[in-house]
């Protein structure tokens, strides 16, 4: 892939911009609003002696839906401003065959092996079990196209260059605030820095591309509560624990192809065909958040759930019959790597996700295009 990302940016230009990297004409805008779904089968393995070999231990199916509305407006050729707030509607575990801990004397650890084996639906009053709804964090930034193959007077270069900076807001909360109606917050918790990459080539009906993305997230402090519900200490004179939600790194590229074309209409249809790997590292959570039925004496206090990178791929089309609305049709599947879910401490948990855990994600949107 990158031996082609090289060749083409060496190519001719045809002069027509790149998809990836565009913006709205000077003092003209897009709204965006679509339906994002996904769905997580995850394998959970525990071990067996203290060699670690690992054993199934149940299973859990995430389902995630909601909706994305976002905004850009260009203040000036290749420069736009950019709002976004994407609002969860459903995103809940369900478990199967859930199991709870057992205190295994021979190692001094519990293990979920041997365990009892308790209904799926005992779970969904928990915090592994709980229903999240409600707004995630909203963003703000902009973009800065320095130079482009077209479009920006006086900066027209061989290839087209995107640099993306946004601000995260958590307007949701996060998965430690309970509602009343036994709901819970959707959103990762603390403030976040976005600031992405993006290089495209253009080579007639050709598009190759390649980005980076740094999601950087910043610790926040929330209150926890233990098994009997009421506050635990905290680490500070606040009675709120520190809560550090993971950094996230992800690399793609792709090529898009476009179909159909028509210029003077501004009409098209594309299809975007792309690779990506994302490297999330270590997240601070409560425990009892990613296990089903932890155990009383660790419920509620902070964890942290292992580094991992999850590889994925995803095909996306485009159809533009007109020039003001655009329909977009997203699809993609990926595997996760094993991590671990909750480490309270050293001696305590060593369960882990299986190497069968994947996910597929799909989306429709609409895009309107002020011209």
């Amino acid at each position: 892939m990158r031996l082609l990302i090289a060749a083409a940016l060496l190519l001719p230009s045809l002069g027509v911009a790149a998809t990836r990297t565009e913006t709205p004409p000077m003092l003209r805008g897009d709204i965006d609003i679509g339906y994002a779904g996904g769905i997580d089968f995850v394998q959970l393995r525990d071990r067996v002696d203290s060699d670690f070999v690992l054993s199934s231990v149940g299973s859990y199916l995430r389902q995630a839906h909601g909706v994305d509305v976002a905004g850009r407006f260009s203040v000036y050729h290749g420069i736009s401003l950019e709002l976004g707030l994407p609002v969860t509607i459903f995103d809940r575990n369900a478990w199967t065959r859930p199991r709870t801990f057992r205190w295994d004397p021979d190692h001094e650890q519990p293990t979920l092996v041997g365990g009892r084996e308790v209904s799926g639906t005992s779970v969904e009053g928990r915090s592994a079990g709980r229903v999240h709804a409600g707004p995630r964090e909203l963003s703000f930034g902009f973009r800065v196209v320095p130079f482009a193959q077209s479009g920006l007077p006086g900066r027209q270069a061989p290839a087209s260059l995107a640099i993306d900076v946004r601000a995260l807001f958590p307007t949701g909360g996060n998965h430690d605030v309970v509602r009343d109606d036994g709901s819970a917050g959707p959103g990762d918790g603390g403030m976040g820095l976005n600031l992405g990459l993006t290089a495209a080539r253009r080579m007639g009906p050709v598009e190759p591309w390649i980005s980076g993305h740094w999601r950087m997230m910043a610790p926040y402090r929330v209150v926890l509560a233990g098994a009997d519900g009421n506050p635990l200490p905290g680490d500070g004179d606040d009675n709120r624990y520190a809560l550090d939600p993971a950094d996230e790194v992800r690399l793609r590229a792709g090529v898009q192809l476009n179909a159909q074309e028509n210029l003077s209409d501004d009409t098209a249809i594309t299809i975007d065909v792309s690779l990506g790997v994302t490297y999330r590292g270590p997240d601070e959570v409560s425990s009892g958040t990613r296990l089903p039925v932890p155990l009383d004496a660790t419920l509620g206090h902070p964890a942290v759930t292992g580094e991992h990178v999850i590889v994925d791929g995803a095909l996306q089309m485009r159809f533009r019959p007109k020039a003001a609305i655009e329909l977009v049709a997203d699809l993609g599947g990926g595997w996760i790597a094993p991590h671990t879910l909750e480490q309270v401490s050293d001696d305590a948990y060593s369960v882990r996700t299986g190497a069968g855990s994947f996910r597929a994600r799909f989306g429709l949107g609409t895009r309107i295009r002020i011209r």
